[in-house]
């Protein structure tokens, strides 16, 4: 003798939903890559400056606010470039492994939020362990003019963008 299905306790509410129960979503095209914006960086610099001149009270004898932000997006260049040389499809450029190994042979002490901050950016995985690239822009690694420290990236209607997201 068949059995008869048991009905649902939520049926009315399932039944009246946008979405049953016998329905699944799939992305048509799976994200790759995503691109992050970076232009929080200076106000958290500018915070981590006043939270340490609380304590140092002639911080601003020894270091001006804009020279922790010129620090902290100098760290997160750096942080780009490796994630850019872990990636597998993409390969860095000359001047940018001249740029990595110039700072791997450093040691910079970097504040704690700055630090945490940094350590977010890079490949997302999911729990499933699908990874999801992170695109990183085309970063000041040419001398500008033949001046010392002062670098530029091409700048046309492609790439203005990343001067909003990666600001220097």
């Amino acid at each position: 003798m068949p059995q008869t299905p048991t009905p649902q306790r939520n049926n009315l509410i399932i039944s009246e939903a946008i979405f049953g129960v016998d329905f699944t979503i799939t992305e048509i095209e799976p994200r790759q890559n995503f691109e992050a914006n970076y232009s929080k960086l200076p106000d958290i610099a500018v915070e981590v400056y006043n939270n340490i001149s609380v304590d140092e009270k002639q911080l601003d004898r020894r270091m001006a606010k804009e020279e922790l932000s010129y620090y902290a997006t100098g760290m997160l260049w750096l942080k780009l470039l490796e994630v850019k040389a872990k990636q597998p499809n993409h390969a860095l450029a000359r001047d940018e492994k001249a740029i990595r190994k110039a700072a791997s042979e450093e040691t910079f002490n970097v504040p704690q939020h700055i630090y945490a901050y940094l350590q977010e950016i890079g490949t997302y995985a999911d729990r499933m362990g699908k990874e999801t690239e992170l695109n990183i822009p085309d970063l000041p690694i040419q001398r500008a003019g033949g001046l010392r420290d002062y670098h530029t990236a091409k700048i046309d209607a492609e790439t203005h963008i990343y001067l909003k997201r990666c600001q220097a």
